[in-house]
């Protein structure tokens, strides 16, 4: 004989109090037809709470619908220049005056370096770049650790979320809280807490929040200095799942599926052995080494560059009355803190200058690449500070 005064659907409050359960977690999934019968009775549960009834009783949001895709569905992002693009529903401005919750896991990556989101307001006028202001927050993986970056307009902060490095191939849980200037940061359980600098308090947005790279290559994206990963299009390779916003949860899944970006996979595969096979997937001799779920070319020494090789570089060739300008940052020009140069040369002489950058303005800033009694050296000026970088 089953005595009941209460039936409970899918769990509830807290579902290690119910009497007698031994299930001791709510249930996250789509329900159909759910009926409860017995003798003359008969309730379609389902029916009665869309309807309202006074029977029932409804804890938090439920959706009568069953999506397409779950939010916890993960992705694979294979390639650097591979992103998302969240927009917001309407063009009013964000306003982050109390918490705000970001959640997401990821899986490897390639090298341990990575931009996985990015969001930035920022008022540009034609006036000098150290008087720019700007919102911003953003998540990168450097050297195999998570950063936090964060401005509320008043000053940036950067925080290393994680203790050990997490580009080891398993699953990651990173969790943000913030409340006001004040925030802490966890990774996998472990916390810990920042402040922002100033008086500012408010994150306002406006700009797409961009998941897993940094947009379109030549998109007018302000970028600051300190994301070095951003700096160098260095986008995120590896899975990402069950990213939540101010406790909202967000269909990665369905985004990619929109946004139909064939770099971006469904679910989380690893596939192994990339160089192995009998041809190789580097063409017109680059050599192959395993990178995550594809292979990772090393074009140096060929002619020819792209993902597999596969592509002629362009070449130039100067007889030593000749140069090449390059305009860098339009009317402002550009400040970054870190760069990524490559240059494949041949020549016979022993000298030569092969690159060198120089401000308009009074800065004395530059770096300089060239060739001395034939070995390269590189230098670089910062300020009244000056180093050799290279010396071979």
């Amino acid at each position: 004989m089953l005595s009941s005064s209460r039936v409970y659907v899918g769990g509830a409050v807290n579902p290690r109090a119910l009497l007698g359960a031994r299930v001791h977690n709510n249930f996250v999934g789509c329900l159909r037809k759910v009926e409860f019968s017995a003798d003359t009775l008969r309730l379609n549960l389902i029916d009665l709470a869309r309807t309202g009834s006074k029977l029932i009783q409804v804890a938090g949001r439920v959706d009568y619908t069953c999506p397409s895709g779950d939010p916890q569905d993960p992705v694979t992002f294979t390639t650097r220049e591979s992103y998302l693009e969240k927009v917001k529903r309407n063009k009013s401005r964000v306003r982050c005056t109390r918490r705000w919750i970001w959640r997401v896991v990821n899986h490897h990556l390639d090298k341990g370096h990575g931009v996985e989101c990015f969001a930035a307001k920022v008022c540009v006028s034609l006036s000098p770049l150290s008087t720019w202001q700007s919102n911003f927050f953003a998540v990168e993986l450097l050297n195999g650790h998570i950063y936090i970056h964060m401005d509320l307009g008043s000053g940036a902060v950067k925080v290393r979320a994680s203790r050990r490095r997490v580009d080891d191939g398993v699953w990651h849980e990173l969790s943000l809280r913030r409340n006001g200037r004040d925030g802490k940061v966890g990774v996998d359980g472990q916390w810990n807490e920042f402040r922002t600098p100033g008086e500012a308090s408010q994150m306002q947005l406006d700009s797409p929040m961009y998941i897993g790279g940094i947009g379109p290559p030549y998109a007018e994206i302000y970028i600051p200095p300190a994301i070095w990963t951003a700096t160098l299009r260095q986008g995120f390779v590896g899975c990402l799942r069950d990213l939540t916003l101010s406790s909202k949860p967000v269909d990665i899944a369905h985004i990619a599926r929109q946004q139909d970006s064939g770099a971006i996979k469904p679910s989380c595969h690893v596939i192994a052995n990339q160089c192995g096979g009998q041809v190789s997937p580097c063409q017109n001799g680059g050599q192959c080494t395993e990178g995550w779920n594809r292979p990772l070319c090393d074009c140096s020494a060929t002619l020819f560059t792209g993902p597999t090789c596969g592509r002629e570089s362009a070449t130039l060739a100067f007889n030593g009355s000749q140069h090449m300008a390059v305009w860098i940052g339009g009317t402002q020009g550009s400040r970054t803190q870190t760069e990524e140069l490559v240059i494949r040369f041949k020549t016979s002489r022993p000298a030569g200058l092969l690159l060198l950058t120089s401000a308009e303005s009074s800065s004395s800033d530059r770096l300089e690449i060239g060739l001395v009694a034939g070995r390269v050296r590189a230098n670089v000026r910062l300020g009244d500070r000056e180093k050799v970088l290279i010396y071979l």
